[in-house]
């Protein structure tokens, strides 16, 4: 059953100009669009890859979006006032089953992929010679929804594609057994090995710079300058590598805590 135009780009979260973007129709086409201009059959097909539908789910002429202002919500019941127990019914229970502490279980949240990586991932397809649109019809959903480890994986797909593809053009990489790089520029295989290993695992890498300043998370992304990471608390850091020390996986408790 075909829906109004409107109705499919919000349900994927989408402004205008986003989908514009996605789908290379002019903003002010999908404007006229959704307010009930027959959609053009070019326009058509590029707006039903970039929402991911047939292109006989969008309907050719779009009902207007409803201005109707939304009713307001019905006030909240009270809640019931709990009467204190009697003191001597508690203490006689307490007597009865004596309390235990309890582990609080730790509730897994699902983190939104971080906009460096899907940086990368872009980053990555354009040297594959992939467009935003078609990683998106790679992965099979917008890059916007993925989580933080989904994104993960496909960096990995797409870094074993790229070693693959050098393969086939016959570039080697450099032997690290017989030099190592003494500049930021020219960060050696053994340190991006090393780093690409750390991040795939999902380490918790402890990191000290000069000034003895120290900072704890996983890595999300790499650079011959830069290590982003995340921390604890979810917020990104960027370390310059001018300014390390060293670094190293993060203890069992460094690791738990973060």
């Amino acid at each position: 059953m075909s829906k109004n135009l409107w109705e499919l780009r919000k349900q994927r979260n989408l402004t205008v100009k986003q989908l514009a973007a996605k789908s290379g129709v002019l903003a002010k086409n999908i404007y006229a669009y959704e307010a009930g201009e027959q959609v053009k059959i070019a326009d058509l097909d590029k707006l039903a890859r970039a929402l991911f539908v047939d292109r006989a789910e969008i309907k050719f002429q779009s009902d207007p979006i409803p201005k109707n202002k939304p009713e307001p919500p019905a006030p909240k019941p009270p809640k019931p006032v709990q009467q204190p127990k009697p003191p001597q019914a508690d203490q006689a229970r307490a007597e009865e089953k004596p309390s235990t502490p309890k582990k609080a279980k730790k509730e897994q949240k699902t983190l939104p992929a971080t906009d460096g990586q899907i940086a990368h991932l872009l980053g990555l397809g354009q040297n594959l010679g992939l467009d935003e649109t078609a990683v998106t019809e790679q992965i099979g959903k917008p890059l916007n929804e993925l989580t933080f480890h989904e994104a993960r994986s496909w960096l990995g797909v797409y870094d074993r594609e790229m070693k693959t593809k050098k393969a086939s053009q016959g570039v080697r990489p450099p032997d690290t057994r017989r030099w190592r790089a003494l500049t930021p520029e020219g960060v050696d295989e053994y340190e991006a090995r090393y780093l690409q290993t750390r991040q795939e695992a999902g380490d918790a890498v402890a990191f000290t710079l000069l000034d003895e300043t120290t900072f704890t998370g996983r890595i999300i992304g790499f650079s011959p300058f830069n290590i982003t990471i995340q921390q604890a608390d979810g917020v990104e850091t960027t370390i310059n590598k001018l300014a390390l020390a060293y670094y190293q996986v993060a203890p069992a408790a460094a690791e738990e805590a973060a």
